[in-house]
């Protein structure tokens, strides 16, 4: 699933395309924009310009002059720029420079939202791990009022938005944390050393353009190359890079987990 480095990677790669038209629209997977009937979300589009593009989270913002392309990409979305459709294109918008974005999507979780108020679809989101209000004074708080692991108050979206199952993992290697450590046992200095950890694992997931491990590219179909610095991250089994133990795989809240079992404790 694209994570905060892969869609601000992605947000920049489509800042070229500000002041650019949309001359067409079309919805191929109705579930895909569940909330904008076909005809419209063409109607809507049609005509409108690119002003510019933003990120809230893991979501991509589009202003349209006022209305707004909000995409989720889900487990396996993607944006692709060019002139020829991928094959499990669910929407596509004609640029009046002659390029088209499609939106990708072979599982089909990835949603779009028309919308004139973004707070509609991303009211509820938390604070940005890489702003001002992701202050330690926050974070030691947060961690103080949850019984959850840490693992699973990382990915709990309203607290902290943007940091996805593969940071998440990251940043505790990092730490030195386990990820089944409940949240407010966590000493003053474990959550001093998780807050510069996470954001670490992002700054450094930004500059490599995101982690390439399943179907993430970017728009213009390079790969992102974090992934060949993850310590645990998708590296079941594999020696840690730096004790040489093996990294075990285990599960927390539903999603598969990675850590080095001498390195966190």
């Amino acid at each position: 699933m694209p994570e905060l480095p892969e869609v601000e990677t992605i947000r920049r790669q489509m800042l070229s395309l500000r002041t650019t038209q949309i001359s067409k629209a079309h919805l191929l997977w109705p579930k895909s924009c569940p909330t904008v009937p076909e005809v419209l979300f063409s109607d809507l589009s049609v005509g409108r310009s690119f002003l510019d593009f933003g990120r809230r989270g893991k979501y991509l913002i589009g202003d349209l002059e006022g209305l707004y392309l909000i995409i989720h990409f889900g487990m396996t979305g993607s944006l692709v720029r060019g002139n020829m459709a991928p094959p499990h294109t669910r929407a596509f918008w004609e640029l009046s420079n002659g390029e088209t974005i499609f939106f990708n999507d072979p599982r089909k979780f990835g949603r779009i939202w028309l919308c004139t108020d973004p707070n509609v679809v991303l009211g509820k989101l938390g604070v940005e791990p890489l702003e001002e209000g992701f202050s330690l004074d926050f974070f030691c708080r947060m961690l103080k009022k949850s019984s959850l692991p840490i693992k699973s108050l990382l990915l709990t979206q309203d607290q902290v938005c943007g940091i996805g199952n593969m940071y998440a993992d990251e940043a505790l290697f990092l730490s030195g944390i386990l990820p089944q450590t409940i949240s407010r046992t966590l000493a003053e200095k474990q959550a001093e050393k998780l807050h510069q950890g996470i954001r670490s694992v992002l700054q450094s997931g930004i500059a490599y353009q995101g982690a390439t491990v399943s179907d993430y590219k970017m728009p213009d179909g390079t790969s992102g190359r974090a992934q060949e610095y993850f310590f645990v991250a998708h590296r079941h089994k594999q020696s840690c890079k730096l004790c040489g133990q093996g990294i075990v795989r285990t599960v927390i809240a539903g999603r598969g987990t990675y850590f080095c079992p001498n390195c966190q404790r």
